[in-house]
């Protein structure tokens, strides 16, 4: 219930979709202890999910991290994958 607060709270200061994304996976990865946030979203014509450019990570420096974001940044989920 908190978390959901503070999200509506700071959606609501959010002046771009990219940005309210960025504020959800940040307060949602740090709420989780999860490391990494990725939003997927789908594209202009509806028919696949591609990589947002909004992300969050706990740990830039981690091992690894450049090279799984460069990759996710590629993928595109077509529903035959």
């Amino acid at each position: 219930l908190s978390l959901s607060r503070e999200l509506a709270f700071a959606l609501g200061e959010a002046a771009t979709v990219e940005e309210a994304l960025s504020i959800v996976l940040e307060r949602v990865c740090e709420n989780t202890g999860w490391n990494l946030g990725q939003a997927w979203l789908p594209s202009r014509d509806g028919k696949q999910l591609e990589c947002s450019a909004a992300w969050f990570a706990d740990d830039w420096k981690r091992p690894g991290l450049d090279e799984f974001r460069s990759a996710s940044e590629r993928m595109i989920y077509t529903g035959d994958n």
